[in-house]
């Protein structure tokens, strides 16, 4: 039996997620129906709430539980998927935990076709939220210590949006820290791939 802390630990986990599960489902409301891919996806929750013909799953670890959608187990730095085949792709609270953000928007746009959408989320690493943070992971939560490997404010995601051909739409705040864009790409268009990757 879970104790009263843990019961208020959970609970506060759980808001956190919906606010910001609700936050991105918003900023979709009026995208194309289409080909969506969320890297990052977890247990596929997510995507499960989202209407499209099409869904695919991406995360570094195979989801608990079965999905209902697509699920690929791969690194979202080199994504066994072929070009311009996606109209939305969703990535969540993903870029602060790896060594390298410019390759993951690099293979993004890739896989994106021109013109479609980027739903990207991040921490807004203000002062005030890292001292959170530090609290966070050194008491109730340190699973996730060392965890981040990135801090963005706005300005800075937004550059590395531009630098990897993407055009800011809207901006939203999920939870008053978390920063969520939503993002057009802007790349040029490519021919097909001769010896496409695998996509499902």
């Amino acid at each position: 039996m879970l104790s009263n802390d843990r019961l208020l630990l959970k609970m506060i986990r759980r808001v956190w997620k919906w606010r910001r599960y609700r936050a991105a489902i918003g900023l979709l409301s009026d995208a194309p129906n289409g080909c969506v891919l969320d890297l990052g996806a977890g247990s596929g929750e997510l995507l499960s709430m989202i209407p499209a013909s099409c869904k695919v799953g991406i995360d570094l670890h195979p989801p608990a539980s079965k999905s209902s959608q697509s699920f690929i187990v791969a690194d979202a730095q080199n994504l066994p998927l072929r070009d311009s085949c996606f109209d939305i792709v969703i990535c969540l609270e993903v870029i602060e935990h790896v060594a390298d953000p410019p390759r993951i928007i690099e293979e993004i746009s890739r896989v994106l076709k021109h013109g479609a959408t980027l739903l990207i989320s991040t921490p807004d690493a203000s002062p005030i939220w890292r001292v959170i943070w530090h609290i966070w992971t050194r008491t109730v939560a340190r699973e996730w210590l060392g965890a981040h490997k990135q801090n963005f404010r706005l300005t800075s995601l937004l550059k590395l949006l531009q630098e990897g051909r993407f055009s800011a739409e809207r901006v939203v705040r999920a939870n008053f820290f978390i920063l969520t864009i939503r993002a057009k790409s802007v790349k040029s268009r490519r021919p097909e791939q001769k010896n496409p990757k695998l996509f499902l």
